[in-house]
C-alpha cells in the first residue's frame, strides 16, 4: 500500500488489520511518531517492507519491530530520530530484517541518535 506524500500526520491502527499487508509505504508524510501498539501482535502480521522515511519522527514506541515477524526491508531515514528501540534487534525480526536505511537520520536534527546500545551522531 502506498500512502507516500499525502500529509499524513499519524498512523491509523486499522492499518495493520488489512489482511496480507506486506508492504506499506508511508514516506514523504508528516508524521511525528507512531502510537504506541500500533504494531502489535494481532495488526500486520504480514509486513516485509515498511517505508517511513523523510518524516518528521522523532521517537517511536519502545515496542516498534517486537512484533513484525516478516520485516525484511526497513526505511527510517530523513527522520529526526533520536533512538531506535531495542525491540527491533531483540524481536522476532532480528532474524527477518535484511535492509534497515538509516540514511540521513539527523537530516533536519543535529542530535545524536541512539541505535540499540550503541549511538550513532548526526552529520
Amino acid at each position: 500500500m502506498k500512502l507516500t506524500g499525502n500529509e499524513i500526520k499519524t498512523l491509523d491502527p486499522r492499518l495493520g488489520l488489512v489482511n496480507y499487508l506486506e508492504e506499506l509505504h508511508v514516506d514523504e508524510n508528516k508524521l511525528k511518531g507512531i502510537e504506541p501498539k500500533v504494531f502489535s501482535a494481532d495488526k500486520f502480521r504480514e509486513l516485509a517492507t515498511l517505508n517511513l522515511r523523510a518524516n518528521e519522527m522523532a521517537l517511536l514506541p519502545t515496542d516498534f519491530g517486537a512484533y513484525l515477524k516478516k520485516l525484511e526491508y526497513l526505511d527510517l531515514g530523513s527522520n529526526r530520530l533520536i533512538q531506535i528501540p531495542e525491540a527491533l534487534f531483540q524481536g522476532p525480526c532480528k532474524d527477518t530484517l535484511q535492509v534497515l536505511l538509516l540514511g540521513d537520520i539527523n537530516s533536519r536534527s543535529k542530535k545524536r541518535t541512539r541505535l540499540g546500545n550503541s549511538s550513532i551522531n548526526g552529520q
